[in-house]
């Protein structure tokens, strides 16, 4: 079994008495290549951690030599570890460090399933492979801490419908930050080990985590979950999986932990991916879960570059009788009165990395494409186009041609409209996209004329000559649609009291708040009054064409 020893906890060192260095190449024993991404570290005579850096792209390294240095160690993912003795009274040190390459990582015959607890003694496949996993982490921590990248971060909060999968809203933020993880865990290992990764307040809000590399490598995961290793199949044919559970997970319905794989690469190891899944849960939250996503830096060190967490909403069913003694709710799992009602997802992605100039574009984020054409075949030129319930957005060119990058994997509804009807969300055509895959494949959305469109908002409501249209949607505050209003519009009396006379027109609202007023004269002003239980609306509209688009806030 590979032991990683103390190296695997960071010490703060003391301050060095003289800008002195270790210096030197890592390379493979065998081939002589140069190998990138190795942590080294330096101890004293007793073993004690003084310092430590990580190699380049060509393999080199250099570690402040603080007082007392006496021993080279370094560990990579793939090879054996390596430590050697030197002089502590020399001046700058240049060494050449062979490390020599382990046997392939977990052959297919020695997946075997064998499981290995946190404590349990002797050794196991499973505890070869998360050693070389942890190894790989702790070169993820330090290369940050030795050449703090720029990072570009995508997040994202979105809910998802439970039975077809496709986003019904999303809300994105874009940041750049400097010397920052990509994705950080939020609480240290020891206190999800303690309390689980769910938090729950007294009204029964709920906070759900999951683990960075920080978490992984501290000694509580491996000491809380037992491990044994699965074998890719499929589309990870070319991985070997670190499977771990909760260690007597049963009966503890207040400690939600999490259960899943770590896959890494077969042939030349590096981090793939973890997936997990969230235990002790309501049978109606089984869904909930996430996944972590790593990617090699021009160093070979990995980074985080996707990251999500999906929790189920569920409610709750308990009908009470008058005089029944209340007693206290069952362990989660046994909770059969709870539904799905949807899911809430959040999580991130990196759109790019900078690395003291090497500039790494992020994989993770995805490209919508495709063209807006007409009935008669023509393109739709300058058509807004949209991914429903989201904020990406974009606009044709002159051959009806869009380009919606950075786009978070997901299934979306792609919209397109003119200006005026796009600003209530009132579409001329669309098209579903699944951008979950790698590739997405262009989407072809035909454009239906204005006619047709206001015909179908129009319909039962005369439009006589002189006339105009009002297209409307009605939210809150936050923008919300409002579904249970009701609309009201003055024209022969537009007074504040009109709204005490009986309106010259009424609509209801649709299923995403919106409505249409059609036929209204447009030689004199409109009044809008909406009524719905969220509160009142009041708006004034002048004539500036004969389709207008607006926007009632509820207050």
């Amino acid at each position: 079994m590979v032991v990683v020893l103390l190296a695997l906890s960071a010490v703060v060192a003391t301050t060095p008495a003289a800008a002195q260095r270790v210096r030197g190449t890592v390379r493979d024993s065998a081939s002589g290549e140069p190998i990138p991404g190795a942590v080294v570290w330096l101890t004293d005579s007793a073993g004690n951690f003084l310092a430590r850096s990580v190699g380049d792209e060509k393999g080199r390294f250099a570690v402040m030599r603080l007082v007392g240095s006496a021993r080279l160690h370094a560990v990579r993912i793939g090879f054996r570890p390596q430590e050697l003795a030197f002089d502590p009274a020399a001046n700058d040190t240049m060494f050449t460090l062979r490390m020599s390459t382990l046997p392939p990582l977990l052959a297919p015959m020695s997946a075997s399933g064998r499981r290995v607890c946190g404590g349990a003694k002797g050794t196991g496949e499973a505890l070869d492979a998360w050693e070389q996993a942890r190894a790989a982490l702790l070169a993820s921590v330090v290369s940050r801490e030795a050449t703090p990248p720029s990072i570009r971060v995508v997040s994202f909060s979105r809910k998802i419908d439970a039975l077809t999968g496709q986003v019904t809203h999303q809300s994105v933020r874009s940041r750049t930050q400097l010397g920052d993880r990509s994705y950080v865990a939020g609480r240290p290992g020891w206190a999800f080990a303690e309390e689980g990764y769910m938090l729950e307040a007294k009204n029964g809000e709920r906070t759900f985590f999951a683990p960075d590399e920080g978490v992984l490598l501290d000694p509580t995961f491996a000491g809380t979950h037992c491990m044994h290793v699965i074998e890719g199949r499929g589309p990870r044919r070319d991985e070997v999986g670190i499977a771990f559970e909760p260690v007597g997970e049963h009966g503890r319905d207040t400690l939600v932990d999490i259960t899943g794989v770590l896959w890494l690469r077969r042939g030349t190891p590096e981090l793939r991916s973890m997936e997990f899944q969230y235990t002790s849960l309501e049978p109606a939250a089984r869904g909930s879960g996430g996944e972590i996503v790593f990617r090699s830096m021009p160093n070979g060190a990995p980074m985080i570059e996707r990251w999500s967490i999906k929790s189920a909403q569920i409610a709750f069913d308990n009908p009470s009788r008058a005089g029944e003694l209340r007693h206290r709710l069952p362990d989660r799992v046994q909770r059969g009165s709870s539904r799905l009602l949807a899911y809430h997802e959040f999580g991130g992605a990196v759109a790019w990395s900078d690395w003291k100039g090497t500039h790494v574009p992020g994989t993770s984020l995805r490209e919508v494409t495709g063209q807006v054409t007409q009935l008669n075949g023509r393109p739709g030129v300058g058509a807004r186009v949209w991914l429903e319930n989201t904020s990406d957005t974009t606009t044709t060119d002159s051959l009806g041609y869009f380009v919606i990058p950075d786009v978070v994997p997901g299934r979306y509804a792609v919209r397109a409209a003119d200006s005026t009807l796009a600003a209530v969300g009132v579409t001329r055509g669309w098209a579903g996209v699944d951008a979950t895959k790698q590739r997405v494949e262009p989407v072809l959305i035909f454009y239906f004329g204005v006619l047709e469109v206001l015909g179908a908002r129009c319909h039962g409501q005369v439009i006589p000559d002189g006339t105009g249209i009002l297209l409307g949607r009605v939210t809150d505050a936050d923008g919300g649609a409002v579904l249970s209003a009701r609309i009201e519009a003055h024209w022969s009396q537009t007074s504040p009291a009109a709204d005490q006379l009986k309106p010259d027109r009424t609509a209801d609202v649709d299923d995403d708040g919106r409505f249409a007023v059609c036929g209204a004269p447009m030689t004199q002003p409109v009044r809008l009054h909406g009524v719905s239980d969220a509160g009142t609306a009041d708006m004034r509209v002048e004539w500036a064409s004969r389709l207008m688009a607006v926007t009632l806030i509820v207050r």
